[in-house]
């Protein structure tokens, strides 16, 4: 009866052995599952993260060469203006030249 009991016994601890060895793998499982699921979100976010930069880049680089584009449009602009305003001159200067020859 004696031996019997202490086979009893020696079974439960075998069994509370394989228990807990069994909850230790099942939490060690649990977080490597985490670990993961952590490391998939993180790279997830670098990934947003990446693709919110290059859009900022792409939208200046939109804005930078509408800018160009204006300030191009503004110098052919002002070198139109100083193109008519020479030839205002030389109008002006025959002008004179005829109002001299007139007057002569």
């Amino acid at each position: 009866l004696q031996d019997a009991a202490e086979r009893v016994l020696k079974l439960k601890e075998e069994a509370n052995e394989l228990s807990l060895k069994k909850s230790k793998e099942e939490a060690e499982a649990t977080l490597k599952a985490l670990q993961a699921k952590a490391e998939a979100e993180r790279t997830e976010l670098e990934s947003l993260a990446a693709k919110n930069r290059a859009e900022g880049m792409l939208k200046r680089a939109i804005v930078s060469k509408k800018a160009s584009k204006e300030k191009e449009l503004l110098i052919a602009e002002a070198k139109r203006a100083e193109e008519e305003m020479i030839a205002a001159k030389q109008i002006a200067k025959e002008a004179e030249e005829v109002a001299a020859m007139k007057s002569k």
